[in-house]
C-alpha cells in the first residue's frame, strides 16, 4: 500500500546518532546552535528555538503569551489533539470557531465575531500545509489585541506571499518534528517569535527557567546565588534529536520541493473530475503538502475504492469539538460541517514515485 506517512530517515543518521552516544552527551540544555541556525535560515525567522515536543510547544508559547486558567483561546476544531489539548493544559477554554471551506482553516471573520472578554489568543492551524489567510487573520487579532501562535506543525516549507510560513511576524509560529512530519527528528519542534527576545525567554522555559549561566558554582554544584524566575518546563530537545535533524537539513529543501511537485501533479491531473472539489490556492499561497485533501461526495466510498487499490486515503483528522474534556457540546459550524463531512486526504510525500501520483489519479478518475 501507498502509506500516507512515511519518516524520512537520511543516510548517516545511524553514525551521527551513534557520534552523540560515545560523545556521552546525550541530553542537556537542549543548546543546538547548527540545527537552529539552519532552520532560522530555511524559514527566514530570525528568532527561533528549537524544543523537544510539539504539544508541550504550543503550551508554552500559551503560557508566554499570558494565557491562563479562565482565558480564551479562538481557534478551529478542525485540528489535530496535539494542537488543543494544550489549552485545558494551561486552564483556558476553546472557543471553536468556522473554517474557510475553500482552505480548511480558521475563517479570519471569526475573529471579529466570537472575541469578547477573556478572549487572549488565536491558535491559527494551517489545514494539512495549506496556508490559511495570514494578512487577515493577524490584522483582525491586532484590532481585537489578541495574541497570534500559528500552528504550521504541518506547514514547513509552506509560502504565503513569497515567504516561508514562520517569518510573517506572529507572534508565535509552532513547527513539528514527529515521526510524520517533513523533517522528524524522531520527536521535537521548533518555535518562531516574533519579538526579539522572546526565543530567549523560550530558552529559559523549555528547561525549568534555568538560566544559561550561573546556575552552577565553579565546583559544578548548584549555586544559591543563582534566581530561577520562570516556572519553565522540560521541553529542550536532546542531543540525540538535535543531530538527526542537522541531518535532515541537508535534504530537507529537496523533500520539501518533492511534497510540493507531488501536489501541483495532483492539482493539474485533477482538476475537473467530477465529484472532487480542490482546495483554493490563492495567489502567493505556495501548501507544502504534507498529504494532499480535496473535498468529494460521497467521501466514504472514495476512501474505500482507494484503500482497495493499494493507497492508503484518510480524513486524518475529526473535529475536536466532539470531545467531552474541553467541557461543551458539538458546535453549529456550518463550514466545519461541510468540510468534515467531505474532506479526503491522498499521499503526496517524498516517497510518492511517478508511477504512484499517476496510479493514484487513474483511481480516482475511475470513479467510485
Amino acid at each position: 500500500m501507498i502509506p500516507l506517512y512515511k519518516p524520512h530517515i537520511p543516510q548517516g543518521a545511524a553514525a551521527a546518532i551513534h557520534a552523540v552516544l560515545e560523545s556521552g552527551q546525550i541530553s542537556g540544555d537542549g543548546r543546538l546552535p547548527d540545527f537552529e541556525d539552519r532552520l532560522r535560515e530555511f524559514i527566514g525567522a530570525r528568532h527561533l528555538a528549537a524544543t523537544g515536543e510539539f504539544s508541550r510547544t504550543i503550551e508554552m508559547a500559551l503560557r508566554i503569551a499570558g494565557v491562563g486558567p479562565g482565558d480564551s483561546v479562538l481557534l478551529s476544531p478542525l485540528a489535530c489533539l496535539a494542537s488543543t489539548m494544550p489549552l485545558l493544559q494551561v486552564g483556558a477554554k476553546a472557543v471553536w470557531c468556522d473554517v474557510d471551506v475553500r482552505t480548511g482553516s480558521l475563517d479570519p471573520d471569526e475573529i471579529r465575531r466570537k472575541t469578547s472578554t477573556g478572549v487572549k489568543a488565536v491558535l491559527f492551524y494551517h489545514w494539512v500545509g495549506v496556508p490559511g489567510d495570514v494578512d487577515r487573520l493577524q490584522q483582525a487579532a491586532a484590532d481585537a489585541d489578541l495574541k497570534v501562535i500559528e500552528d504550521a506543525g504541518e506547514a514547513l516549507g509552506a509560502e504565503y506571499d513569497g515567504t516561508r510560513v514562520g517569518a510573517h511576524g506572529s507572534d508565535f509560529t509552532v513547527f513539528s518534528f514527529s515521526p510524520v512530519r517533513q523533517l522528524t527528528t524522531g520527536e521535537g519542534a521548533a518555535v518562531a517569535c516574533r519579538e526579539p527576545g522572546v526565543d530567549a525567554e523560550v530558552r529559559l522555559w523549555r528547561r525549568y527557567g534555568i538560566p544559561s549561566s550561573g546556575f552552577r558554582d565553579r565546583m559544578g554544584e548548584i549555586s544559591p546565588e543563582c534566581d530561577v524566575v520562570v516556572p519553565g518546563m522540560h521541553n529542550y530537545m536532546n542531543h540525540i534529536a538535535g543531530a538527526l535533524g542537522t541531518l535532515q537539513m541537508e535534504c530537507l529543501t529537496q523533500l520539501v520541493e518533492r511534497h510540493q511537485a507531488n501536489g501541483r501533479f495532483f492539482d493539474e491531473r485533477l482538476a475537473g473530475v467530477g465529484g472532487l472539489s480542490l482546495l483554493a490556492r490563492d495567489k502567493g499561497r505556495t501548501p507544502s503538502h504534507w498529504v494532499y485533501c480535496f473535498l468529494c461526495e460521497r467521501r466514504d466510498d472514495l476512501r474505500r475504492v482507494l484503500r482497495e487499490a493499494g493507497i492508503y486515503a484518510s480524513t486524518v483528522h475529526l473535529r475536536n469539538d466532539i470531545y467531552s474534556c474541553f467541557g461543551a457540546a458539538r458546535c453549529e459550524l456550518p463550514g466545519v460541517d461541510e468540510f468534515s463531512r467531505r474532506q479526503l486526504c491522498i499521499p503526496c510525500g517524498w516517497w510518492v514515485t511517478d508511477e504512484d501520483r499517476e496510479s493514484i489519479v487513474e483511481t480516482i478518475r475511475g470513479g467510485w
